[in-house]
């Protein structure tokens, strides 16, 4: 949720789109769909969201999932490849374990990794210029708090 808040208000500080959280989205094409932990649409796209069924259709501009323990294949390896696939321009991949943060950009022959930071280091993702965050410090209280 924290993550969620930090792009969201920058996303709407600079009235770069809209974002959401686990938003069913519907890849025509590929007669496929998932539910991104996070999602992005720009400006230019915000009409890929269907406010009628509540659902996007075609690919947003960011999806950003957070990886479980038993989802680490699903996310790396077949969202990953479906996302890129279905149009989906960026990519980040978090580990709440280890507080690894992961940016990818589609290029003509796949995802490319942009940008990474790990424990302890301030994320600054090229998809949202000067947005920036250190996962640890955001996440600080949040494990007792869940308690």
């Amino acid at each position: 949720m924290e993550i969620l808040i930090v792009i969201a208000n920058h996303v709407k500080i600079n009235r770069l789109g809209k974002v959401w959280p686990g938003i069913d989205v519907e890849f025509v094409t590929l007669d496929k769909s998932y539910i991104p932990d996070i999602v992005y649409l720009s400006t230019e796209h915000i009409s890929r969201h269907d406010k009628e069924d509540g659902k996007m259709h075609g690919a947003p501009d960011l999806a950003v999932e957070i990886v479980s323990k038993y989802g680490v294949g699903r996310d790396r390896v077949v969202k990953f490849n479906t996302y890129f696939v279905a149009g989906v321009s960026w990519y980040w991949i978090i580990d709440p374990d280890s507080l690894i943060i992961e940016e990818y950009h589609a290029e003509e022959k796949g995802y490319m990794r942009t940008t990474a930071a790990a424990e302890g280091e301030v994320f600054r993702p090229q998809a949202m210029v000067g947005l920036e965050f250190n996962l640890s410090e955001l996440l600080v209280g949040v494990e007792n708090e869940e308690q």
